[in-house]
């Protein structure tokens, strides 16, 4: 029985199935080539499957069993032609396994990994590659500005700013403007950031915008004396801070206290970066 190099054992009736997790709708395809123990070939090919922007694991089966023991020597996995997304790296991550029939969560016991990394465009996974999701495996996925764009529902104005369910972002740098209505009254903006149960890590000194007045939080690495003078507002806070991880579960959490209008609203924009995990 000979082996090869950067090959994967597979056995007679094994599968392979890649499971995908996404953060939008894209096409993913690819192929698996597989070297028998008798030297004959096979290519075990994954249909062009659409995810769902779920960040939730997907199986895109390849529906095909080994008809006797072998290698799996070398695979591509990639984003289709027609593709409706087409994902940054940090969007959509893969892993590649064998194993029993497709069981909903993964395979069934028994299984091997045989890669896991992102797939994003202009880069396809290749066997034996693996790269540990989140910020270690490198650069994630910049979000699009407004970062968050919303009005008050009710008096009460609360609007919490994080990393959506299986994901983790850092951020470098943020705007936060906080648009008073023509309501009559003074707000009380409370800026608090909150871990995964609720409890406070750090505040803000509370803003008092009046109506229609706008009031802009900003937050970046450069030193408050070396700015130079922005647009002028009716109030600022700046905030040198260093670029910080928000895991899932952690917000910046904006509350008017004060409850005055449920016609505010706040706009974020800022460098944001965004990684699925696990």
């Amino acid at each position: 029985m000979p082996g090869y190099p950067g090959g994967y054992r597979i056995i007679e009736s094994e599968t392979i199935a890649v499971l995908v997790q996404s953060s939008l709708a894209m096409d993913i395809t690819g192929d698996f080539r597989i070297i028998y123990d008798d030297g004959k070939t096979e290519l075990f090919h994954v249909t062009t499957f659409r995810t769902a922007a779920l960040r939730e694991v997907q199986i895109a089966p390849t529906n095909r069993t080994a008809k006797k023991n072998g290698w799996v020597v070398g695979c591509v996995l990639g984003i289709a032609a027609g593709s409706p997304g087409s994902p940054k790296r940090g969007q959509t991550y893969v892993r590649a396994e064998i194993g029993g029939l497709e069981q909903p969560g993964g395979l069934s016991a028994g299984t091997q990994i045989i890669l896991a990394d992102y797939c994003y465009n202009g880069y396809s996974p290749t066997l034996g590659v693996f790269h540990e999701p989140g910020p270690g495996g490198g650069e994630g996925n910049f979000l699009l500005n407004p970062i968050i764009n919303a009005e008050a529902t009710g008096a009460d104005f609360l609007v919490d700013l994080g990393p959506p369910t299986n994901t983790i972002w850092k951020v470098h740098e943020l705007k936060i403007k906080y648009k008073a209505s023509a309501g009559v009254g003074t707000r009380s903006i409370a800026t608090t950031r909150l871990d995964e149960d609720g409890v406070g890590i750090w505040s803000l000194a509370a803003m008092a915008p009046t109506a229609s007045q706008d009031a802009d939080i900003y937050m970046t690495d450069i030193l408050i004396a070396e700015r130079g003078s922005i647009a002028p507002v009716d109030i600022a806070m700046e905030i040198q801070t260093r670029p910080f991880m928000l895991p899932e579960g952690h917000v910046i959490r904006l509350e008017d206290t004060a409850d005055i209008s449920a016609t505010d609203a706040v706009s974020v924009f800022g460098v944001v970066e965004e990684w699925l995990v696990i």
